[in-house]
């Protein structure tokens, strides 16, 4: 049986793969509302959880980075780039696997 951590990559993998294979380094997911706007939880200021929706994803390389609508209660110690994307890495909880399925849903839905 495979541990969450193989799951987890294996997703990654697949997500990062389908993006390239389709030539899209970008997603907009409140374009497709149709299949889901992804959740993820993050650490805030004070080293809580809190939940937010993810809008959009990039491909920067092999690295999935994301933007969140609430990034104002982040954790200071959270890269945010100019674009106010930040590294699927900041995901607490395995939560950014809701992230690698939705990117799995849009590609095969086409989006």
């Amino acid at each position: 049986m495979k541990s969450l951590i193989e799951d987890l990559k294996n997703n990654r993998e697949q997500a990062v793969k389908l993006m390239k294979d389709n030539n899209i380094s970008h997603i907009n997911f409140r374009d497709y509302k149709a299949y889901g706007i992804p959740n993820v939880l993050l650490i805030n200021k004070n080293g809580e959880p809190y939940e937010t929706e993810v809008t959009n994803v990039k491909l920067r390389e092999d690295r999935i980075c994301i933007k969140v609508v609430n990034i104002t209660e982040l954790w200071s110690n959270v890269y945010v780039d100019k674009e106010g994307y930040i590294d699927y890495s900041a995901c607490a909880y395995y939560t950014v696997n809701n992230v690698y399925l939705a990117i799995k849903d849009c590609m095969k839905n086409k989006c």
